[in-house]
Formats: C-alpha cells, structure tokens, sequence
C-alpha cells in the first residue's frame, strides 16, 4: 500500500511552490467544490466588463517547524463581506499591478513586512458580491513574523496551518444568510471559525496544488 508524504513542513516548499506556479496555467479557477450554491458557478469567469481588479495574498510563513499563512476576521465596518474570514486583499489602484496591490494590502491591514518574496499567482477568481476579478498571489515571509492588524478592517487574525487543508475532516458545512436566505454552504474549519465563500474558493485551489503537485507516492 502507499502513502504520501507532504513537505508542508518543509524548508523546500517556498522554491518547490515558485517553480510550480511559474508554469501554472493561468485563467480562472476550474474547481467548483468549495462554491456556495448560490454563486451558479460564477466564480470561474469570465467576470463582465464592470467588475473591477482586485487582489489578495496567501503569505506562506514558518512557525514551530510548520508552514502557515493568515486569515483576517473582517470588520463590521468594511464596505464588503462584513465580519467574513478573508485573505489580505482588496482592489487594485490606478497605476498598479495585482501583485503590488496584493503586498500593499497586506501592509495596510496586518502591518509593514519585510523580507517577503512573492512566488507566483493562483488562477483568478470573480467574486460576485463585489463584483471583483480577484488574482491571488502566494508569498512566502523569510523572517520572523509578527502581525499589528488595522482595527478599522481587522477584527483579529486566524492562523491557518498548511498541514489542515489536506486533513478531509477540516471540510465542513456552515449555514449562512444571504439575500434573507439561510444557505448550506461548504467551508474550511478552522478551530471554532468558519472559512467559506471566495476566500474558501481559492484555499481549495492551494491545497489542489499542494496535493497534487507537492505530495510524492512512497512505500
């Protein structure tokens, strides 16, 4: 019988994950399975000619020997998705690029960082309820990291181990409301939260990768 061996805890990922999605075939994402059921697929594309671009950014980093990256609890305050958990993000600016945008996200919502390296984008995701064409980026921290979360868009930061996407049992449904509807929608469970919707999308396409690309057959 085989099993498989991850090097989610390994020091090799970051130049593993860089030579992957340097020829990773771009467009939009292609798996439906963590979609809610109200999305009708759209999050694969194309997005009409009024979305606007936006961004967001997995930022891989180490602690204890394990890969992690952050998840931002938003507040009641933001313009969209109001206390939802979401990747560092937001649109892009006139003048810059969607990985610029990405970096310059995450600095105005978890604080400056230095020493980060980006690897390489994911496939883009349209996210309906905002009408954004989203790419995500994959970064990796090569220092020590420490978060100072924006109150005004951060409620508090979920750290998500790389190692739980592939555990099957993180795959869970969560009851939503949306439009005065309570919807059955698929998540990720992290701890006591909830991860669903585009942020859930574009996790699934990152374990995808780290399943199908990073894990090798052994015994």
């Amino acid at each position: 019988m085989s099993s498989t061996v991850s090097i989610t805890s390994s020091d090799q990922l970051p130049t593993r994950l860089a030579s992957l999605l340097a020829d990773h075939t771009q467009g939009y994402c292609k798996t439906p399975e963590m979609a809610p059921p109200a999305s009708y697929g759209r999050h694969r594309g194309p997005a009409p000619d009024t979305s606007r671009a936006a961004a967001v950014l997995l930022l891989l980093y180490q602690q204890a020997g394990h890969w992690k990256l952050p998840l931002t609890v938003r507040t009641e305050q933001t313009a969209y998705h109001r206390g939802q958990i979401s990747l560092p993000g937001g649109m892009v600016e006139p003048g810059e690029t969607t990985a610029q945008a990405a970096l310059r996200e995450l600095a105005e919502e978890l604080g400056p960082q230095k020493n980060l390296q980006l690897l390489g984008p994911l496939p883009k995701c349209y996210v309906f309820a905002s009408d954004s064409d989203v790419t995500p980026w994959v970064a990796v921290s090569k220092t020590l990291t420490e978060w100072n979360p924006n109150p005004a868009e951060v409620a508090r930061v979920v750290a998500l181990p790389l190692a739980m996407l592939r555990d099957p049992d993180t795959i869970r449904q969560t009851t939503v409301r949306q439009g005065g509807l309570e919807l059955s929608v698929p998540c990720f469970r992290v701890g006591n939260d909830h991860v669903w919707g585009a942020t859930a999308v574009i996790l699934d396409q990152f374990k995808q990768l780290l399943i199908d690309e990073l894990c090798s057959p052994v015994g």
